[in-house]
């Protein structure tokens, strides 16, 4: 018995090393999402820190807009799109190689997205505000049929309906 129970420790010492190499070269290839940089730039844009902002620009960013177009951005988008009530929280893509942060903020009387494309330096190489469009719901005719582990794809019973009202 003290035999079976000193391979299983061995075995099970083994396995947790092989599952620790195995974590580390496969979550090595898993890039985690920072949003710190993001968080940074936006917290300037709100509270007009210019300067700040303006020291992460891109050249290319920065050939088109002067450090004093930075001031009062925030504000001026407050003016007319009323107080800032709520931020969603940060998703990320890529787009040509660059990466695109975005955040929906909610304002009182509209709500925008804010969206940060950063180079392979991880420069600010622009920013700009969308109009917020609230993810789709399914709605249920797009849904497939289930009946019996058996689903059947919507166009399914759009076709069926058709025939159905023909006859």
């Amino acid at each position: 018995m003290e035999k079976i129970s000193k391979t299983m420790k061995k075995i099970s010492k083994t396995l947790s090393w092989v599952i620790l190499a195995l974590a580390m070269v496969y979550g090595a290839e898993v890039k985690a999402q920072d949003f710190s940089r993001s968080e940074q730039v936006f917290g300037w844009l709100q509270n007009d820190v210019a300067d700040s902002l303006y020291s992460v620009f891109a050249p290319e960013l920065k050939a088109q807009i002067s450090e004093s177009q930075l001031r009062g951005i925030f504000r001026q988008l407050e003016s007319q799109a009323g107080a800032l009530q709520r931020c969603d929280g940060w998703s990320q893509s890529e787009v040509q190689g660059m990466r695109v942060d975005e955040r929906p903020l909610h304002f009182a009387h509209m709500s925008l997205v804010l969206r940060l494309v950063y180079n392979a330096k991880n420069e600010l190489a622009g920013f700009f505000f969308t109009p917020y469009q609230a993810p789709k719901a399914e709605s249920a005719d797009s849904l497939s049929l289930r009946h019996d582990g058996i689903s059947l794809p919507a166009e399914w019973k759009e076709s069926a309906e058709k025939k159905n009202a023909k006859a």
